[in-house]
């Protein structure tokens, strides 16, 4: 029964000659020395030697030769926690982050400008850094800090067992996924091409863009593929209208031929642009004009007075500046029917608006002066008859 009473100072002889261990110092307090005479249990390892030291964190059983080899096997799973997580903090401060598609796109625009935008580029730069930083600061001050002074803590005391190495596992997977997340930050680019020679920009977190000149009539739209979601919608509205379905829907309430007016949400001034509408109600059977405004020319609710306007009423029947081109009939529909589908494609980088009634497979090219429809374009709706609908399917675009 003495060796029920020993206390941590116990010093005991592992192997004949070899030195006495404090066993306290060597093999750590989570393993809790056996003393029952009565209950002999084999070591885990061995299965020979009789189990004298028990493991609190996998509850098994050694002999003291093996308890010391299980001890230094969790040291090196520990280490190689620590390894990887050195190699995660070095990569984290290798990686600024820097959202390389935009940064190269900003040096080059600031290569065609020299000088004269250098201090706008230099502003853009810091801009779109705030907000990588901003979204990668609580991952790199938080969590991984957290997790450092975590095994810090455990390393200087030994405190550690097989539950908190898989804690610490799961953990470090988890702050590489959100690094991997991080690291590519979606951020676009607005350019104000309204100014000569220097065009600001300024970042967006999400979202699609557009670009820019002269008008002239043609029958022919370009197939240029489309790689995102731009995520226009009806917004501002001017006259008797509502807007319906999160912006996917207008309703004009009363008759007044041209009379109400909706705007867009998005601001086009880069890239090329498709979207989607369909007459979803047309009992007036009076034309629904279908094109772009400046926004810099203020809600009126009259398409004849706004000089920015292009568009279409019906397919060949269209306006630019606001002025009408063409009149197959007074203010009726010739060709567009209730649940036509109109595409409307603008591309900025060449100036142009594109009008197809995907029905009839009808198309029209006008060309923009951008002189007097500058940049930002947007979406230019304009109602006559009571109770007509038109809705916006979908848009999609290219910036490049």
């Amino acid at each position: 029964m003495d060796c029920m009473k020993r206390n941590k100072d116990t010093k005991i002889n592992l192997h004949g000659d070899n030195p006495l261990i404090d066993v306290n110092d060597k093999i750590s307090t989570s393993f809790v020395f056996m003393t029952s005479s009565t209950t002999k249990i084999s070591c885990a390892t061995c299965h020979q030697c009789i189990g004298q030291f028990k493991c609190e964190g996998c509850q098994q059983i050694f002999c003291m030769k093996h308890v010391i080899e299980h001890r230094q096997m969790l040291n090196k799973q520990f280490d190689d926690i620590i390894l990887q997580h050195d190699t995660l903090t070095q990569s984290t401060h290798r990686n600024s982050y820097e959202p390389r598609a935009t940064l190269t796109y900003i040096d080059h625009w600031e290569q065609r400008s020299i000088d004269k935008i250098r201090q706008v580029a230099q502003e853009a730069r810091r801009e779109v850094q705030q907000m990588t930083n901003s979204q990668n600061e609580q991952i790199i001050t938080q969590d991984l800090q957290n997790f450092t002074k975590q095994i810090k803590h455990a390393r200087e005391n030994e405190d550690f067992f097989e539950t908190d190495l898989q804690t610490w596992t799961f953990l470090l997977n988890e702050l590489k996924q959100k690094i991997n997340t991080m690291t590519s930050p979606i951020i676009n680019i607005e350019e104000d091409q309204t100014k000569p020679l220097i065009y600001h920009i300024r970042m967006t977190s999400s979202s699609a863009d557009t670009n820019n000149n002269e008008y002239h009539r043609s029958d022919s739209t370009s197939d240029t593929p489309y790689t995102s979601i731009c995520n226009d919608r009806f917004e501002y509205c001017y006259g008797n209208a509502t807007i319906d379905q999160n912006g996917l829907l207008v309703t004009n309430g009363n008759e007044s031929f041209f009379g109400t007016e909706v705007r867009g949400r998005m601001e086009y001034s880069t890239g090329k642009h498709s979207l989607h509408f369909r007459i979803e109600n047309n009992p007036s059977k009076i034309l629904i004009f279908i094109g772009i405004i400046s926004k810099t020319a203020k809600m009126g609710g009259n398409l004849f007075i706004p000089s920015s306007v292009y568009g279409w009423g019906d397919y060949n029947d269209y306006f630019i500046v606001g002025q009408r081109q063409k009149v197959d009939s007074d203010v009726l529909f010739s060709y567009t029917r209730e649940k036509d589908v109109i595409e409307l494609v603008l591309d900025c980088s060449k100036h142009q608006l594109c009008y197809k009634n995907e029905r009839l497979q009808k198309k029209q090219k006008l060309d923009i002066d951008i002189n007097k429809c500058p940049f930002p374009w947007q979406l230019y709706i304009s109602l006559g008859g009571q109770g007509d609908q038109i809705s916006l399917l979908r848009s999609t675009t290219n910036t490049h």
